[in-house]
Order: structure tokens, then C-alpha cells, then sequence
């Protein structure tokens, strides 16, 4: 899959849109999900129940209005990083705005944890794949030599 660089369409979110108004909910609820996932894959089963899933939207502070009022505010320098995303003369500063959010905000620090975990977690799956069709190209024609021989 190939990716150009530069951005052919922009379009605007207004700020009252579901998507804006319940943004840390949102991101908090996927990587709730994705924690059940995981749990799933390894015992066979998860522990979801709503009341599970209130108790971990509270412990992260999905209702606190204050909080939810600063990913707000940190979401305008999201939005700045995210304008500059393949424009290599904004490449410095785009990464010193990236260090800001990951180091001072309590929500984009998570965000970015989840981010390169998921990233590292797919970089995994392709090595292993490839890893894993070399090993059946080479043992089939082990296989195919050693019918020959015989």
C-alpha cells in the first residue's frame, strides 16, 4: 500500500459533533476494547460487564469536565501536528509539538503509548509472517529435493 504525501482533501469537524464532544470517551473506550481482546486471546474469555466498563472509564477520568476540558485544549496541537504531517520543513517543530503532548498531557501521553504499542504490535506480526512464508518456502522444497532424490 503506497501513500502520497500530499494532502489532497481537508474538511472541517465542527467542535460540537459526537465525535469532538466525546473524544476522550471514545479513545479510552477503544483501548478498553482492545484490553478485552487481548484478555480474551489468552484465557479464552473476558471480563466484560458494563458495570466493568463504567469503573474503567471513571478510573481514567472519561467525566472529569476539567480533564476533558484540557484534551480539548491539547487537541488544537493535535491538530496542528496532524496539518503538518508530510510537509518536511515543519518536520522539527512537528515533533517538538508531538514531545509537548506525549510529556505534558495526561490523555495524548496515553494516546501516544497506545499508538506506538499498536504500531510495534503490527511490525511484529509482519516480521513473523514473512519469517513464517520463508520457513514454508524452504521446508517445501526440502520436501520437493527430497522426493526427487528418492
Amino acid at each position: 500500500m503506497h501513500f502520497i504525501d500530499e494532502v489532497l482533501l481537508r474538511y472541517r469537524i465542527r467542535s460540537v459533533s459526537i465525535t469532538q464532544s466525546n473524544k476522550v470517551k471514545q479513545l479510552l473506550t477503544v483501548c478498553y476494547i482492545q484490553a478485552l481482546h487481548k484478555e480474551r486471546k489468552k484465557k479464552g474469555h473476558d471480563s466484560f460487564s458494563e458495570e466493568n466498563y463504567k469503573k474503567y472509564l471513571m478510573k481514567n477520568r472519561a467525566f472529569d469536565a476539567a480533564y476533558c476540558e484540557r484534551v480539548k485544549q491539547d487537541k488544537l496541537i493535535k491538530d496542528n501536528i496532524d496539518l503538518y504531517k508530510g510537509k518536511p520543513n515543519k518536520s522539527l517543530f512537528r515533533l517538538l509539538l508531538m514531545f509537548r503532548l506525549a510529556l505534558f498531557s495526561p490523555f495524548y501521553h496515553k494516546y501516544y503509548i497506545h499508538l506506538v504499542g499498536n504500531k510495534l504490535e503490527m511490525l511484529k506480526i509482519r516480521i513473523l509472517s514473512k519469517l513464517k512464508k520463508r520457513v514454508c518456502s524452504r521446508s517445501f522444497f526440502l520436501w520437493i529435493s527430497i522426493f526427487i532424490c528418492c
